[in-house]
């Protein structure tokens, strides 16, 4: 399909603060040269070799700046970004972290969450550093020199800005894969096409490196801080090759997996149907996507004519910028593997903007170190940003169907209280007595936890499987409770009931006592993103910092 292009402008992603020694920006094409603007003003550069990529800045970032890019190829270049992100203060303070990977024995990389937008972090064990990265947009990525191994101290701390955070704990280096002697085998997923520049492994142990084995083109090794993650491949796949993979826990585990079931790489025709998904208004600077290919050049089209060509940097849905659409006018998309080009998903009309939005509800309460806030109240198709007083800027924002270019009254401020709930040990490493499985909060301010036989053979045998403790949370006394009648072992069943109840796993009633088990989970603690008391928030559903008047 011939098409004329005109390029779309990328979009910056927040959030960005005045700590922020890079931007990572996403939806320009592979080999295009991104500038990235603060107030229009230059202040980083380079060329793209991926449609989601950070570029590092020549200048420092300062408050209440608009930060948007523009993409190059040849002698053409695309508009500014229409959708600017507006730059946080520095933060008054610099909170804890959270540890979106599992710590296993042997790992050698590791995912650091809830960062101070430009933050370094480290990762210790006690005083000696395992490894450190930097938070482009909140979250760090890094590969640990050093790998984990069990009786480490693993402690986080970040810095923004020359400012030392909270330093937060992290929990023990796991040793079960090591314990198992053995690493599941890797999933390659399906399908691969023609012409694609990534591979998808899944079923992977946090922190094994992954090997991607290709016949037609070079081998690949990466660390996966999660378990499932996406590879680039270069040169692209070819017709007709075999893709497999295989997992590694090196040092002093030396585990290795089998190998994946082989995928054969299929012709790309026909290419997938990427589709507009409504609501879209008159003024919209966004348009969404489905059905993607990760890393397939993409066009949008009003009524045939192009709006812009950008390229997917995700497998799925994305949200795409395009200048202002006209009321009336029918968008639709395709999207392009070697040269072949998708049938146009079905149309969808663009409505007259609304002459207002409703005022968005925040609801309460908030409290610092949560990572979520709930709003109601929305026109459907909006984008939310949620505000902070303290920053001076969004701290949050969710792309829905579309954007208005209409901005709503801000809705009620939210004080962010304190939390007063805080994880700490309850005497030595033994004061629990029994290996607590299974606990819960009782509504007499105790928890009751149990163990049944404790996974140990011989308990079983000889009945001895009442191991149940009561835990008073004022005075921290444990006491022994008798929990079961005669041998019955409540231990992995479903634990739920009254006086009277039939866990799940259990042919009889068994008569419990009023303190004991009315539900039971596997309790952890909770690691999550870092907010603040006296962090006032608002949220307001704009399309972009300013006002435009209706339009059709």
């Amino acid at each position: 399909m011939e098409v004329t292009h005109r390029f779309a402008s990328p979009r910056v992603i927040g959030p960005l603060s005045e700590c922020s020694g890079s931007v990572r920006v996403e939806g320009q094409l592979t080999g295009s040269t991104v500038t990235v603007f603060a107030d229009g003003t230059v202040v980083g550069t380079g060329t793209t070799s991926w449609p989601d990529k950070t570029f590092s800045l020549s200048a420092f970032l300062i408050a209440g700046q608009q930060v948007t890019a523009t993409q190059t190829v040849g002698l053409d270049t695309s508009p500014a970004s229409p959708e600017a992100v507006e730059v946080q203060a520095k933060p008054p303070f610099v909170g804890a972290v959270g540890f979106r990977s599992h710590l296993n024995q042997c790992g050698e990389c590791v995912w650091i969450e809830g960062l101070v937008p430009g933050a370094k972090v480290e990762l210790r064990d006690g005083g000696t550093v395992l490894g450190a990265g930097e938070s482009y947009d909140g979250n760090a990525r890094f590969h640990l020199p050093t790998p984990l191994s069990s009786g480490m101290d693993i402690k986080a701390q970040q810095s923004a800005c020359g400012t030392p955070g909270t330093v937060t704990d992290g929990l023990p280096v796991d040793l079960i894969v090591e314990k198992l002697q053995t690493l599941p085998t890797p999933v390659v997923q399906t399908p691969l096409r023609e012409c694609e520049r990534r591979v998808t492994v899944s079923n992977v142990v946090h922190g094994a490196t992954v090997t991607l084995m290709r016949s037609a083109g070079p081998n690949l090794e990466a660390c996966f801080d999660l378990d499932s993650l996406w590879m680039g491949v270069n040169p692209p796949l070819a017709l007709g090759e075999t893709v497999s993979a295989r997992q590694e826990l090196r040092a002093r585990c030396k585990l290795k997996s089998a190998d994946a079931a082989p995928v054969m790489v299929e012709d790309n025709t026909p290419v997938p149907v990427s589709n507009v998904l409504p609501p879209l208004c008159a003024g919209n600077t966004t348009v969404v996507l489905s059905g993607l290919i990760m890393g397939a050049r993409v066009t949008i089209l009003a009524d045939g004519a192009e709006l812009g060509l950008a390229e997917s940097p995700v497998d799925g849905g994305c949200d795409f910028l395009v200048p202002a659409l006209v009321g009336g006018t029918s968008i639709t998309a395709i999207q392009e593997l070697c040269g072949e080009w998708s049938v146009p998903g079905t149309g969808v009309l663009v409505n007259k903007a609304p002459a207002s939005l409703p005022t968005p509800k925040l609801h309460e309460p908030l409290f610092e170190c949560g990572a979520a806030v709930r709003v109601s109240n929305l026109h459907v198709g909006a984008r939310v940003y949620v505000y902070s007083s303290m920053l001076g800027a969004p701290i949050g924002e969710r792309t829905a169907n579309a954007l208005y270019q209409h901005i709503s009254p801000l809705s009620k401020p939210v004080i962010v209280q304190e939390f007063l709930g805080r994880w700490f040990q309850v005497g030595g490493n033994a004061a629990a007595e029994i290996l607590a499985v299974h606990a819960a909060l009782l509504h007499t301010n105790k928890i009751v936890y149990f163990g049944g036989d404790q996974h140990t053979s011989s308990l079983n045998r000889s009945g001895d499987v009442d191991h149940t403790r009561l835990f008073d949370c004022t005075t921290y006394a444990i006491t022994a409770v008798t929990g079961l009648p005669g041998n019955g072992d409540l231990f992995c069943a479903g634990h739920a009931g009254t006086s009277l109840c039939r866990p799940q796993g259990l042919r009889h009633p068994v008569r419990l006592r009023r303190d004991a088990v009315l539900a039971a989970y596997r309790v952890w603690p909770a690691y999550v993103a870092p907010c603040r008391a006296s962090d006032q928030i608002n949220s307001a559903v704009p399309a972009a910092y300013g006002s435009l008047q209706p339009s059709n």
